[in-house]
């Protein structure tokens, strides 16, 4: 700022014309205007923080948005009502912004080629550019010893892309910015008219052709495949969460199909049950963009699931041989497709390896499968009878099993961690992998294995029995579900009892205490989410439905795969009841991120030595600091005894004060018009028609003793000056508005500031009152602060005091007490304005608080 611009602004701080004063007004009724914006969409961001109501980020984003924007013009007004640039405020602003904008930021999404991408490519590897999956089997078929089938990945790039052709992507953040996840209602209608959306969306040209020439690429003439697995293979998915059976995967697609298969894979983005679990792990829909893979389609002899140590671990130390060992290869088999097994309708035969040097299995546990799932000739699926000579035999035979603990512990050593491996076995006889992902586990976390066995449980037992998918103890009431339908009214705790589980139970993860099915595995698709959810889950629990009555208050313990009646505390309040708020879920956490740069206010005291735009650590501490600053600044702005005349008329209210008046908008009757001087009946501001009635008020003996600006006058004429006292700079200042003002009134040697807002448009009115000055002794000032502080206490002021100013704060929802308020503070000042002449002894302040409060308002002889 130059020399010029800064003396421009002291001189339009020092000599305010009414054009000013006017300007002032407006942006200080357009901050109040945007803090009642601000602090709503506040409430709304900690209304759905504290009630822990899980929603799509991107109405988050909507709702921070509407916040930031409304902090913005909050500091922008601020401006102009204090006539000088907030540059630390501003500075202060972009970076607590930045800070929370983090959470919401989007890389802007290629749209570019490849649109396709075969495995054997290293671009496959960019997990960004194909998905989680794809660019995982990519890099496994690099590895020695690991046979993957061939295959390519359609990009994220056509997925952008597809949104961007059809106008869908502004569209779709439209319907998630309304979204409620609490809500299964919402998830639905938002769920159908997105997919809707990409039904009716074009798929290009220039993918299509894309797709069909990496399709003779890779498998050129008689060599291709009659069959194609066409998966998802969204960013994210397979990494630190799994999405494990949230989207949609199509087997033994036919060639000419495989472009209507990758559309309604994407569909599968927004199914209700992939909807919530994206929402509950706190992604945006944007960093999870859809990349789809299509392998040749491997007519499987058997199938599987193979974790590279136990999914559960059961404490620390912990050992059951039964289940093998928590550091064990855990083999899950099927026969045939691996779809009955992940989707928890059949109960596989389970393998446990040592992890020596060699390898050995330590046991089997039998499984129960009387169907299998096996590719159908003319495209898609089939079931068909497992024979009765297979019952009870070995699913895989020793060398299998050892082939696939030695693949499995190779990936766990290149992955660096415990991995979750999906395979095969072809009709030949070799073994194919087909996925591979982190394992997610469940741990009790510093609970020794004593703590955790419950031998002296008295509690009816209902059922025991099955495989913990998920560890944890839970109390709830039961309720069984038998179809998708239900689910719809789940209530929350509840402990679902079903016949199998299914990935569609991710759409109630959120509200599940504990989960409990008569069929399926450790391996399935849901007890993967159950798993990074925390939610207890037992499976392949027997007659679950029949043993647990619906309705009924039970307490499960996943850990030793039991069902109690009623609610056991000795279970539920034990270390190894693991509670799982959702405070505790990755929405939540992401969300509590943001709100540090919201909520949290350090500027509670204006007077603190922080109290300062670079003290400001939230959004929250920027409204604060910016409204107390707006007030206060408008609090002085009648102050100034220089103040420009120009549009001013003169009050005659009867009373010997001179107040001049400017109307800023809605103050005085329009009839006023060019009249110099009005009467308290032309008087339309509400504040001000308040305290006029109690400056009015009958009680007040004013006498004719002319009351203006004493100690100015006095300090011209000792320094030889000669002016008349009719001279407007020693006059009362009063700027008003309908529902605003700013009153500074001059009593002799006294200096009276009061500032009011009230009207109902006004989400909290106030009253700001200051009195200084005074023409006695100091000790008799003090007595008369003693008089005024006891009754703007009584009046509901919250009052500061030092020396012999006063400032007292009145604040209120209710406008017909603020103006309650004001008529009583026009008595006060008619009341006190001359009382330090006459307080003289200790026992005057409280005498005189006493007849006040009683309706007297003159004490003794009137000196004027």
């Amino acid at each position: 700022m130059t020399f010029y611009q800064s003396l421009g602004n002291l001189i339009s701080r020092s000599f305010p014309s009414d054009a000013a004063v006017r300007k002032r007004y407006k942006a200080f009724m357009d901050l109040l205007e945007q803090d009642r914006n601000a602090h709503l969409a506040m409430a709304e961001l900690e209304e759905l923080y504290y009630n822990q109501i899980p929603v799509d980020f991107k109405m988050l984003q909507e709702k921070y948005n509407t916040l930031s924007r409304a902090v913005r013009h909050i500091i922008l007004a601020l401006d102009t009502v204090t006539v000088k640039k907030q540059a630390d405020l501003h500075r202060f602003y972009r970076m607590i912004d930045g800070f929370g904008r983090h959470l919401f930021y989007e890389n802007t999404p290629s749209l570019s080629p490849p649109f396709v991408v075969p495995l054997s490519d290293e671009r496959a590897e960019d997990r960004d550019l194909t998905g989680g999956k794809a660019a995982t089997l990519s890099t496994m078929g690099n590895l020695d010893g690991i046979d993957v089938p061939k295959g390519f990945a359609v990009t994220t790039r056509a997925f952008n892309y597809f949104l961007e052709a059809n106008g869908l992507r502004s569209a779709i953040d439209d319907k998630l910015a309304v979204l409620s996840a609490a809500s299964p209602d919402s998830i639905g209608r938002t769920s159908a008219a997105i997919i809707e959306m990409i039904q009716q969306g074009r798929i290009s040209p220039e993918i299509e052709s894309e797709i069909s020439r990496m399709v003779e690429d890779i498998w050129p003439g008689p060599d291709i495949p009659t069959g194609f697995a066409v998966r998802s293979s969204a960013v994210g998915e397979d990494d630190t969460l799994s999405f494990a059976g949230q989207y949609r995967s199509l087997l033994n697609v036919r060639r000419e199909n495989i472009s209507d298969a990758w559309r309604r894979v994407v569909e599968s983005k927004y199914a209700p049950r992939a909807l919530n679990y994206r929402i509950q792990c706190g992604f945006l829909d944007a960093e999870t963009p859809m990349g789809v893979l299509v392998l040749e389609m491997i007519p499987p002899k058997i199938s599987g699931v193979m974790y590279t140590r136990s999914p559960e671990n059961k404490g620390q130390g912990s050992q059951d041989l039964s289940h093998g060992d928590a550091d064990d290869i855990n083999i899950h088999a099927v026969y045939g497709l691996g779809e009955f097994l992940v989707e928890g309708r059949a109960v596989p035969e389970i393998i446990h390896v040592e992890k020596n040097d060699p390898l050995k299995i330590r046991c089997r546990e039998a499984g129960r499968q009387s169907h299998r799932l096996i590719p159908s000739s003319g495209g898609g699926t089939r079931v068909v009878d497992v024979s009765p000579d297979r019952a009870g035999r070995p699913v895989l035979d020793k060398e299998q099993v050892l082939s696939l603990a030695k693949a499995g512990t190779s990936l766990e050593s290149f992955f660096n961690g415990p991995q979750d491996v999906e395979w095969c076995v072809d009709a030949d006889g070799h073994l194919r992998l087909l996925q591979c992902r982190p394992l997610h586990t469940s741990e009790i976390d510093a609970v020794e294995a004593r703590e955790c066995t419950f031998e002296d449980v008295e509690a009816k037992r209902l059922a025991s029995g099955g495989h913990t998918a998920c560890n944890g103890i839970t109390a709830g009431t039961a309720t069984h579900v038998t179809s998708k339908k239900e689910l719809e009214g789940f209530p929350s705790g509840g402990v679902l009892v079903a016949p199998h589980a299914l990935p569609d139970f991710a759409r109630i993860i959120d509200r599940a205490g504990a989960i409990v099915t008569e069929e399926g595995s450790v391996a399935g698709h849901f007890a993967s989410v159950a798993r990074e959810f925390g939610v207890p889950f037992i499976t392949g629990l027997e007659n679950a439905l029949e043993k647990i009555p619906h309705n009924q208050m039970v307490t499960v313990n996943a850990l030793d795969r039991e069902v109690f009646k009623g609610r056991v505390n000795a279970l539920v309040e034990n270390p190894c009841a693991k509670p799982r708020p959702l405070a505790q879920s990755p929405f939540m956490r992401r969300f509590s991120f943001l709100m540090r740069f919201v909520s949290p206010l350090e500027l509670v005291d204006p007077n603190a030595r922080n109290f300062t735009p670079t003290g400001c650590r939230s959004l929250h501490d920027i409204i604060r600091y910016s409204h107390e600053t707006a007030v206060n600044s408008m609090f002085q702005i009648g102050s100034n005894r220089w103040f420009n005349t120009r549009g001013i008329k003169k009050l005659e209210a009867g009373i010997p004060v001179k107040i001049n008046v400017l109307n800023v908008g809605g103050g005085i009757k329009a009839e006023a018009g060019r009249e110099k001087s009005i009467t308290p009946g032309l008087i339309e501001s509400l504040p001000m028609k308040a305290i006029l009635k109690g400056l009015l008020h009958p009680g007040i003996q004013w006498g004719d003793f002319s009351h203006f600006n004493w100690e100015e006058h006095d300090r011209i004429v000792m320094n030889g000056g000669i002016i008349s006292p009719d001279n407007a700079m020693f006059a009362s200042h009063a700027i008003l508005a309908r529902d605003y003002l700013n009153l500074n009134l001059k009593f002799g040697y006294h200096f009276v500031i009061v500032d009011a807002l009230c009207g109902k448009s006004h989400g909290e009115n106030h009253i700001r009152f200051r009195f200084s000055g005074g023409g006695a002794k100091l000790e008799q000032r003090m007595l008369r602060t003693r008089f005024l502080g006891d009754i703007l206490s009584w009046l509901g002021f919250t009052v500061n005091i030092k020396h012999d100013l006063i400032d007292g704060v009145f604040l209120s929802k209710d406008d017909t007490k603020t103006l309650d308020r004001l008529d009583y503070t026009g008595r006060l000042l008619g009341a006190t304005r001359l009382m330090d002449m006459y307080l003289k002894k200790e026992e005057d302040p409280d005498r005189f608080a006493r007849e006040f409060k009683n309706g007297v308002y003159h004490y003794g002889d009137d000196l004027g």
